[in-house]
């Protein structure tokens, strides 16, 4: 719906100019949809759509549309106009059950987030949390499918070379070092790894 990634733009989380090192669309067939003047993926109101998807998508045979979370308005459109259209709906949001929820907002969530999941045919979870989430709403397994993050983790995976002080250190956070050589092996048991 927005461009924000794709071309140099605020993240609003971090405070500062964001664009992917790598170009996250060549090789696959895209369309960016119609949104509001000057939406942005933070502003439930201003994240948008100003088009109606029902046409298109089937026009195009559309077998599934993915939304990806219910922090803006356009996923609550594109879902609306998915089911309209006969076409699959997929969720993939971040949600989970670990956060505590304010007593006031836990009926209008049941209720809201009731009737969104009501037109889901397939929610892909991220990890075991955000499956607990699902699960409490009442989605049967048969709808939950994995869809953990894709990491290229050997990008980020280097060995960690500590000397005795770092070793203390990372004890004393109570994160288990490595109890050999002086080298964390990215594959080595109980050693501190550099990737999350």
């Amino acid at each position: 719906m927005t461009r924000h990634g794709v071309e140099p733009s605020l993240d609003y989380e971090f405070g500062m100019m964001f664009r992917w090192d790598i170009d996250t669309l060549s090789g696959y067939p895209h369309q960016f949809l119609k949104a509001a003047q000057g939406a942005v993926p933070w502003s439930f109101r201003r994240c948008r759509l100003t088009e109606s998807l029902r046409e298109r998508l089937r026009l195009v045979g559309a077998r599934a549309v993915w939304i990806q979370g219910w922090q803006v308005s356009g996923y609550w459109q594109a879902a609306r106009e998915a089911k309209a259209a006969g076409t699959e709906l997929w969720l993939r949001g971040e949600s989970n059950d670990l956060a505590p929820n304010q007593a006031w907002k836990r009926p209008l969530k049941r209720i809201l987030l009731g009737q969104l999941f009501s037109r889901v045919d397939r929610f892909l979870y991220v990890g075991s949390a955000n499956r607990r989430l699902y699960r409490s709403f009442g989605i049967p397994e048969s709808r939950l499918h994995p869809a953990p993050y894709a990491v290229e983790t050997g990008l980020y995976v280097q060995p960690v070379v500590m000397d005795d002080e770092m070793k203390r250190q990372i004890r004393a956070f109570g994160i288990g070092g490595c109890s050999g050589p002086d080298i964390a092996p990215n594959h080595g048991k109980n050693c501190l790894r550099s990737e999350a």
